[in-house]
């Protein structure tokens, strides 16, 4: 479900079982995800880390600057593109049963990452959450 305008969104979505219960996800637009992902770091907030082979492949799929790609891998912000414009995210640990995720829709970007739920499923599992 989605307002009109695309501001408010409730996507649904079903990981694959596990052990654990599954967490909340609460997800906020930003217009500057990279400042918001370094003033939290700054600030001690725990993103969850992403591993370094995922920057490789992004640099191999999508041919990305290296100066993106590294600003990419130092704050731990996913990344997807499709026709329409960009998509980066970073995500924090999860929180009791709470996780929170931090996006950035550039241009007509209108989907979710989706290619990047395998990622942030292994690194929530590497991270005990």
């Amino acid at each position: 479900m989605r307002t009109p305008d695309g501001i408010v969104r409730v996507p649904i979505n079903l990981a694959p079982p596990t052990a654990a219960p599954p967490a909340r996800h609460i997800a906020v637009r930003t217009d500057d995800v990279f400042a918001v992902a370094r003033r939290a770091k700054e600030r001690g907030i725990d993103h969850l880390r992403i591993p370094a082979n995922y920057y490789d492949d992004l640099s191999a799929r999508f041919g990305l600057a290296e100066e993106l790609l590294s600003s990419l891998r130092e704050l731990d912000l996913l990344y997807d593109r499709d026709a329409e414009g960009e998509f980066i995210h970073f995500y924090t640990r999860t929180i009791g049963d709470v996780f929170f995720e931090v996006v950035e829709r550039r241009g007509g970007y209108d989907g979710y990452g989706g290619a990047n739920a395998p990622i942030r499923l292994a690194a929530q599992r590497a991270m005990g959450h």
